[in-house]
């Protein structure tokens, strides 16, 4: 739908009023999936909604527990739900009406999401038992709240019909999820008898895999152990570039490896993760996939109690992906005789792809010794004892990210105030009262002179504000000298730092 002179009206409000009153004759109206979910309830339509692509319906929010997640909380419900563990979590009021946080820092942008999600009605929103009690607990401050959100069957709801266009629909998350909540999927045996073809020929596709483990996370960062310090994943771009040698190929990599993985190399030609429906790779006959996809702890152990087999979840979240990137090559074109050589991380993916591709040849590369993916790594010495002081340390480490995104917010809030439009500038300006302090000063508070990480910012624009704080900490009387409270005159992230005592 076009923008075009509508700017008074959003575009729900646009999109209710076209599926409201089609024109005679039928029409067709293109929507994002994004728009699609935005859509309020008009009663029944008649109309008949093609999917292309099965749609996102899995979202996951681990917001910091704050005093910010805790005015949502107060405002939501925690209802029993059919799965074991798990709570219905909803709100009844808009969520700009409930929230006053900054959904523009870190932890405010993960609050605000979840809390149109619990908001929706198209949504359930489940929280497993142990997020629930954490609230409770008194020392929940910078904890993770976990939360999942389901997109129900009810976004399709007013529709006279719908259609999925999906390849392996059966592997996807919509048909697991919703043929548990009641929706019956029906092949159009009518539609799918005039496709281009009913099955892969994979014949001349060659799938070669490294390592016989699981691909993860942890394995990509491993070191390979001869002694070079190089982790597998490196080892692997330097494997690949040399099997392809001077063909071209296609790549799939984590976002954090960025875009110059193979940036020596001019035949490299990236894809992103998501892939879908991408029509313009068919010259490429060579594709790596180097991503590790996996579903996080906490979403197998959601998953499982919805249902799914961890097979059925890591097919639909990381498997899929993979299928859909190595079908952008030639693979796509029936006719194109030219062999394919696809790489691929583990042996799973390989055979889920094999299944896939009848008449493939599957093969084990040797680039990557068996005992470097299940060796104990000696690594670095333990930092923390136990447990409990790994935590303490994690809630240390949340309160400085607190800490930094109240800083942010405030010192945004002051580059766009009047002083900066009046004075014609977009710099904190420093202009010295007395000796030692200036107009805009702010700095870090530590809880004690031996902290390593700070629990707060200060931020004063008058000298005044800042002397009557002085004299107010002053006033407060603490044990011993160590358990003094510390005011550095700077403000920086300790994180970002090369090298810290």
């Amino acid at each position: 739908m076009s923008l075009d002179g509508c700017e008074e009206r959003s575009v729900t409000s646009r999109l209710v009023a076209k599926l409201r009153e089609p024109t005679n004759g039928g029409e067709l109206v293109f929507i994002t999936h994004e728009g699609w979910k935005l859509l309020p309830y008009v009663g029944k339509l008649d109309w008949t909604l093609i999917v292309d692509e099965a749609p996102a319906i899995h979202s996951s929010f681990d917001p910091l527990i704050d005093d910010d997640l805790r005015q949502l909380i107060n405002q939501a419900v925690f209802l029993p739900s059919p799965y074991e563990g798990l709570k219905c979590f909803s709100v009844s009021k808009s969520p700009e009406r409930v929230l006053t946080s900054d959904k523009h820092t870190v932890n405010g942008s993960k609050i605000h999401k979840l809390a149109w999600e619990a908001f929706s009605k198209k949504a359930l929103v489940l929280v497993p038992d142990t997020s629930v009690e954490a609230l409770q607990s008194p020392d929940s401050e910078g904890r993770k709240f976990q939360a999942f959100s389901l997109l129900t069957p009810e976004v399709v709801k007013p529709f006279k019909s719908v259609l999925m266009l999906s390849a392996n629909f059966e592997s996807t998350l919509p048909f697991h999820l919703w043929s548990r909540h009641g929706a019956r999927f029906v092949e159009d045996k009518e539609l799918a008898s005039r496709l281009r073809f009913q099955k892969h020929d994979g014949r001349r596709a060659t799938i070669s895999y490294v390592i016989e483990a699981d691909w993860s996370k942890q394995i990509q960062d491993r070191e390979v152990g001869d002694g070079s310090g190089c982790t597998i994943h490196a080892r692997v771009v330097e494997k690949v570039s040399e099997f392809f040698g001077t063909d071209q190929f296609l790549w799939v990599a984590n976002n954090r490896f960025g875009d110059g993985l193979f940036a020596a190399n001019e035949n490299a030609t990236r894809l992103p993760n998501v892939s879908h429906g991408l029509n313009e790779y068919q010259k490429f006959n060579n594709v790596v996939f180097l991503s590790a996809l996996n579903p996080s702890p906490p979403e197998f152990s959601y998953f499982k109690k919805l249902g799914l087999t961890e097979k059925q979840a890591k097919a639909a979240r990381f498997h899929e992906a993979v299928y859909q990137g190595i079908m952008r090559c030639s693979l796509r074109s029936q006719d194109d005789p030219r062999p394919v050589q696809i790489v691929v991380m583990d042996r799973a993916t390989a055979t889920y792809l094999h299944q896939l591709l009848p008449g493939s040849i599957v093969q084990k590369l040797d680039w990557i010794p068996a005992d470097a993916t299940n060796r104990k790594q000696a690594g670095r010495p333990k930092e923390h004892v136990d447990a409990t002081a790994r935590k303490r340390a994690s809630r240390s480490r949340q309160k400085a990210i607190k800490a930094h995104d109240g800083f942010v917010t405030r010192a945004d809030a002051l580059v766009l105030s009047d002083h900066f439009a009046s004075n014609g500038s977009h710099e904190i300006p420093i202009e010295s009262i007395g000796e030692n302090v200036t107009k805009w000063f702010w700095g870090m508070q530590f809880q004690s002179i031996t902290a390593a990480v700070a629990d707060d910012v200060f931020w004063f624009e008058t000298l005044s504000e800042f002397v009557d704080d002085l004299r107010r900490l002053a006033g407060q009387r603490v044990a011993t000298k160590e358990r003094c409270r510390l005011i550095g005159p700077a403000y920086y992230n300790r994180e970002k730092a090369a090298e810290t005592d």
